[in-house]
């Protein structure tokens, strides 16, 4: 063989061998990476278990309970995620400027100087429902009141 011909079969070797490492280098990073997202702690892997407590108005108080994902549960997916596993509990919600309000539960709507006040362990939530986070543990109280 010429050695021409030999120096371009060698580097055409340490191509295919270059390429191999390479190869393995990007499959073992891209492995890691999954791995250490799949093992390191996010807020979405704990649980907030809850409770809804819902008094239309009547002194009979209707009891549910929930397990959100996260830490970040808000008081808005409690109610969700009650009105979703239970058929006999309808929810209409409303937007307005200052965020997602409560307008109706079970066809009782928040109108003529009632509305539904919600309390989460036993303060009033101020604004928005989507912003009121809920710790492990809390109970949410929903009661229809005149104001």
């Amino acid at each position: 063989m010429d050695t021409k011909k030999l120096y371009l079969v060698g580097y055409g070797i340490l191509a295919i061998i270059s390429l191999i490492v390479v190869a393995v280098l990007v499959y073992r990073a891209y492995n890691f990476d999954l791995r250490t997202q799949q093992n390191a702690p996010t807020e979405n892997q704990q649980a907030v278990k809850a409770m809804l407590l819902i008094d239309f108005g009547s002194n009979k108080t209707a009891t549910y309970s929930a397990t959100l994902n996260g830490q970040s549960a808000t008081v808005l997916d409690l109610i969700n995620s009650v009105a979703s596993a239970n058929s006999s509990l309808n929810v209409t919600l409303e937007q307005k400027p200052l965020g997602t309000l409560l307008k109706s539960l079970n066809g009782v709507v928040a109108e003529n100087g009632y509305f539904w006040f919600v309390y989460v362990n036993d303060v009033l939530v101020p604004g928005s429902l989507g912003d009121q986070k809920l710790t492990d543990g809390a109970t949410t109280l929903i009661r229809y009141r005149k104001l």
